[in-house]
This record gives C-alpha cells, sequence and structure tokens, in this order.
C-alpha cells in the first residue's frame, strides 16, 4: 500500500514537470527570458561591513636641543705681590778674625741698610757679656784698650728704622786682642775690671768713653 501512494506521488510530479517543461517550451523565447534571466541589479546582497581600523597618525614631536650650560668663569684670584726682600748688609772692616792691638784706636765699618735710621754697634766678649754703641753712621771709631781683656770678640750691628724697630742683623765677625796695660792712674783703680771692659779711666760699655778715652764718633771722653 505505501509503496503504491510513493509511486503515485512521483508519476504526479513527474507529470507536473513535463506539463511545465511543455509550457515553457511553447512560450515565445522574449517571454521565457524575461521569467528566468535574473534582473541586475534586482538582488543585492551587502556584504558585512567590515571596520577596517584607521590608523592615527600621532605626530612626532621634534627633541628641542639641549642647551649645554655656559660654564662660570672662575675668578681669578689677585695675585697680592710679593714685597722683594731687601738683602741685609754686610760688615767691612776690621775684617774677619783680624787680630787687633791692645792700645788704639779701632774704625769698625758696614754697609748702609735701606730704610736705616739707626745702627746698635755690638761687641760680644769673651766672657760672653755683650756691650752696645749706638750711632747714626755706617761706622764707629772705638778705643780697643776699653776692652781690657784678652780673646776672642764677636762684633755685629743691627739695623733699626725710625720707629726703633729691627730691619735686619749684619753677620756678625770675630777679631781678637790681647790684654790692654793701662798706665796707673793717681787717682782711682787702675782701670781694670773682670769683664773685660775699662773702669775709670776708660770707655764703658754705655755707649759714652770715660775720661781719657771711650769712642770717637760723638761719645768721646774729655781726656
Amino acid at each position: 500500500m505505501r509503496k503504491d501512494n510513493l509511486s503515485r506521488r512521483d508519476v504526479l510530479k513527474l507529470l507536473i514537470t513535463s506539463l511545465g517543461a511543455f509550457l515553457v517550451s511553447c512560450m515565445p523565447r522574449r517571454v521565457r527570458d524575461s521569467f528566468f534571466t535574473p534582473t541586475t541589479g534586482s538582488t543585492h546582497t551587502q556584504a558585512p561591513a567590515t571596520n577596517t581600523p584607521t590608523l592615527t597618525r600621532t605626530p612626532t614631536q621634534t627633541p628641542i636641543p639641549s642647551q649645554t650650560p655656559t660654564p662660570s668663569q672662575t675668578p681669578t684670584p689677585t695675585q697680592t705681590p710679593t714685597p722683594t726682600e731687601i738683602p741685609c748688609f754686610r760688615l767691612l772692616s776690621p775684617e774677619n778674625g783680624t787680630t787687633l792691638p791692645g792700645i788704639g784706636k779701632v774704625t769698625f765699618s758696614w754697609e748702609a741698610m735701606p730704610g736705616a735710621a739707626q745702627y746698635q754697634l755690638q761687641f760680644i766678649l769673651p766672657s760672653g757679656k755683650m756691650v752696645s754703641f749706638d750711632t747714626p753712621n755706617t761706622s764707629s771709631t772705638r778705643y780697643i784698650e776699653s776692652f781690657l781683656a784678652s780673646g776672642v770678640y764677636t762684633w755685629q750691628v743691627v739695623a733699626l728704622d725710625g720707629n726703633g724697630q729691627v730691619l735686619c742683623i749684619a753677620a756678625p765677625l770675630t777679631f781678637t786682642k790681647p790684654a790692654s796695660v793701662l798706665p796707673t792712674q793717681e787717682k782711682g783703680g787702675d782701670g781694670d775690671s773682670s769683664d773685660g771692659t775699662g773702669g775709670p779711666g776708660v770707655g764703658g760699655g754705655s755707649g759714652s768713653g770715660g775720661p781719657g778715652a771711650g769712642g770717637t764718633d760723638g761719645s768721646d771722653g774729655d781726656g
């Protein structure tokens, strides 16, 4: 029964197909083409829109050249002028190591010192005691018998400015002398003293001669 139904269906389908084909074949070609030729643009399938990413152009930043810092100029230190050192003066006479007589005048001389207003002639006796004489000159004449003791004497000169400040001290020199024998005095002592300087009748170590002896540079005695 089922088999017969399917067969009838197939037969009917075949008949319809055959009838349709016959009808189509009977139609004029122009009519037939209008039915079966698809009209251009009649069917339009819109493709899904694809979102194409838009490239955003990032502006390139032009690098700003860095400014090189100008080195600050190091101030040149002001040079303080170094004062020119004035060499010290020298002793002239008597020469170093000279042997002097026991009695008589001896002139001690030295070079001038720039800026000096006064000089101090100093003697160091064999006993170690110092005796000094002041003078504005560059020489001083002394009676050598005012130094009674024999032995080696050292002498030097100190240059002083107007305020009495020491400018410099000349390098010392030495001399040798024998003991001084003085005439016997009628009054007073015999002129001898233990420190090598003359007593009454000869110049002492204070820069002024006693009666009959002493310096001849303005400090002579009255003898």
